[in-house]
């Protein structure tokens, strides 16, 4: 099976505020750090983010760049 990657840019974050909780993901941050593992919570100022070591991370949404999200495709 394939994948594809959906990028979501700092500007359209409003835009996925609903369908983000729950999801996996790869965090890019300003600093170039990339952070893998679920998001808790998103809201007007904070992304909540538990990592694969069951971490939790409050990032504020000015110092994310974008958020990585992969799909499994049927080919």
């Amino acid at each position: 099976m394939g994948k594809r990657q959906t990028r979501i840019f700092r500007l359209d974050f409003h835009k996925h505020i609903n369908t983000l909780p729950g999801r996996e993901a790869n965090i890019l941050l300003t600093s170039q750090a990339t952070f893998h593992g679920v998001i808790l919570t998103i809201g007007p100022e904070t992304l909540r983010f538990r990592d694969q070591r069951l971490k939790e991370h409050t990032f504020s949404l000015g110092e994310i760049e974008e958020i990585m999200l992969d799909r499994e495709t049927e080919y």
